[in-house]
């Protein structure tokens, strides 16, 4: 009785493997992709008739800074650092035209 139940666990294990059910599988998109992160190059955000600069914090109190998003009047948008939930707008006011 017990190698009945025993033949048919192995049996059901080894259905689920063939399936794809069960396993660690690598992902290698994944890996390439993080092997790519230091010459990886992202499309170009560009800033319009605005000038902002939003600070990210590692903290609710809004102490230590760890990151911003910056764009300046029609210049490419600068990403530094970590982006966090606790962020402030620190500067915004509209460019001039001339």
């Amino acid at each position: 009785m017990q190698a009945k139940k025993l033949i048919r666990g192995v049996l059901l294990a080894a259905g689920l493997l063939a399936a794809g059910c069960g396993g660690a599988e690598a992902d290698m998109d994944a890996v390439e992709d993080a092997s790519n992160l230091e010459s990886r190059e992202d499309a170009v955000i560009w800033c319009s008739d605005k000038n902002w600069r939003v600070n990210f914090y590692a903290e609710p109190e809004l102490i230590n800074v760890v990151g911003y998003i910056q764009c300046r009047c029609w210049q490419p948008r600068i990403d530094s650092g970590i982006v966090t939930n606790y962020q402030k707008l620190v500067s915004e006011f509209t460019c001039s035209i001339e």
